[in-house]
């Protein structure tokens, strides 16, 4: 008899979504990385642009985490090249698709803003559309 339980990742996605640049110490930044490990110790994996600003500091959040799996930071990148995802990903996505890559992150169980511009805007506007 074959084992038919599934080895694939079944926690439900949050995309984070917000400001590309912070500084380490602005409040922004720390309210990113507490949002990151809180996600992760209720059982979310999270999903970002996996670039740097609130995007770099929610995947420290999360890996800092004791909760911390393998897996559970997954980083869309807009280029296509994995070395330009901050250090904190787990997973790293190179779409190549530049701001498009907006909408898969947008295709999370839910989606959080913490600040951001046009490129923000965007992905709560795709959010808004896919539900």
């Amino acid at each position: 008899m074959s084992d038919t339980s599934s080895t694939h990742e079944t926690r439900p996605i949050v995309g984070v979504i917000g400001d590309g640049t912070l500084a380490d110490d602005s409040p922004r930044a720390d309210r990113a990385r507490r949002l990151g490990g809180a996600l992760v110790e209720e059982g979310y994996r999270i999903a970002c642009g996996g670039l740097g600003g609130v995007m770099e500091h929610v995947c420290r959040g999360a890996r800092q985490s004791s909760d911390h799996r393998p897996g559970t930071t997954i980083g869309i990148l807009p280029g296509s090249e994995p070395q330009s995802a901050n250090l904190w990903v787990d997973t790293v996505v190179p779409t190549n698709l530049s701001h498009a890559r907006n909408t898969l992150v947008a295709q999370s169980e839910a989606v959080v803003a913490l600040g951001g511009g046009a490129g923000t805007l965007s992905e709560m506007s795709f959010a808004w559309i896919m539900d």
